[in-house]
């Protein structure tokens, strides 16, 4: 049985690669290498559809209120994620209008900020958010979530998710993690 928990897991591990596919771009750009325009934006878009549309969206609709239905004590805790969500989709917007502008210097500092920001959301939602999930919710309860989560990424093309995996591991590849 696949749990919740499992599914959100292994999207953090794509977007943790994402971060740091943008990080070593930063790095190239610091060093005055050349860069690939289109993996540039490709980056800023799979953080805004896959990362924001689609996972943030998993976790917004299904994974927070459940478990606010079933441990008030979590709502800090929930209030916190989903501020961090809106200071990432902040982040998101300034990212693409550097992009639209060919700023780099600009597009490279906010993509530091975002790198940041959602290294530590990752941690705190790996660290907290998704044990509290684990201790309070049986097998079978975590198998419908589950099924919540993929409910959520159906009203996404089939062939938009796939491209956008496929387009992180290319990614991961072109700029791997030194």
């Amino acid at each position: 049985m696949t749990e919740a928990t499992d599914v959100i897991r292994r999207e953090h591990v794509s977007i943790a690669n994402m971060i740091s596919v943008l990080q070593e771009m930063g790095g190239a750009f610091a060093l005055k290498h050349t860069l690939s325009t289109h993996d540039m934006l490709d980056t800023v878009h799979f953080f805004l559809r896959f990362g924001d549309t689609m996972h943030h969206a998993k976790e917004e609709q299904i994974l927070f209120p459940a478990l606010a239905r079933v441990d008030a004590d979590s709502q800090p805790l929930l209030d916190n994620l989903l501020a961090e969500h809106q200071h990432a989709r902040v982040l998101l917007g300034k990212l693409e209008a550097s992009f639209a502008r060919q700023d780099w210097a600009a597009y490279f500092v906010i993509g530091g900020e975002h790198c940041q920001l959602l290294h530590e959301h990752l941690l705190r939602e790996n660290s907290e958010l998704l044990p509290l999930i684990d201790r309070l919710f049986s097998a079978e309860e975590q198998s419908r979530l589950a099924l919540a989560l993929v409910g959520v990424q159906e009203q996404f093309p089939a062939e938009e998710v796939t491209h956008w995996l496929q387009r992180q591991q290319e990614l991961t590849r072109i700029y791997p993690r030194r």
